[in-house]
């Protein structure tokens, strides 16, 4: 957020103002529609690339290089930037004088109601799972062989689907 801040402020803000004639140069709701859509896009280069990671590692032993996953932090982090700032935007704009603080309050809350949810999907899933696996183990239960979870049929994709929903 450090680094993508002042290039969002600096860069990316003039040059679409020239383009939409807008001060900020999106609205804020656009911010955060944008925040959603790279979201779901980061959700998704993530199952690809458990997918690509365990047939390397099953077909060919080979594991893959660490820096592949910074591809979708990269995008999750710029999605953060345009969600966050954009919720935090919105809320204090909008708000009376006298409720600014507790509403930008309500970005944080809903961040982490998401996280919570998150957490309530993953037993969701763990639970669902564990009665149709052979090996009566949830896909994501914590086991010592990462290459023995299913990451990448079920948090990756369901975690896109819904971003694609939501937005």
């Amino acid at each position: 957020m450090s680094i993508l801040l002042p290039i969002y402020e600096f860069s990316f803000v003039p040059t679409v103002r020239k383009l939409t004639g807008h001060p900020n140069g999106i609205t804020q709701l656009q911010r955060v529609g944008i925040g959603l859509v790279l979201s779901a896009i980061s959700m998704s280069i993530g199952g690809i690339i458990e997918v690509k990671r365990k047939h390397e590692i099953h077909h060919h032993g080979k594991r893959l290089n660490l820096l592949l996953l910074s591809f979708q932090y990269a995008i999750f982090g710029i999605a953060d930037m345009f969600t966050l700032t954009g919720l935090i935007d919105f809320f204090y704009c909008k708000a009376p004088a006298g409720m600014r603080s507790m509403s930008t309050s309500f970005a944080y809350l809903s961040l982490s109601l998401g996280w919570f949810l998150s957490t309530a999907l993953v037993n969701a899933t763990n639970s669902v799972t564990s009665k149709i696996d052979d090996s009566k183990i949830g896909w994501l239960e914590g086991r010592d062989d990462m290459n023995k979870n299913h990451v990448e049929l079920s948090q990756s994709q369901v975690l896109a689907i819904l971003s694609v929903l939501h937005s």
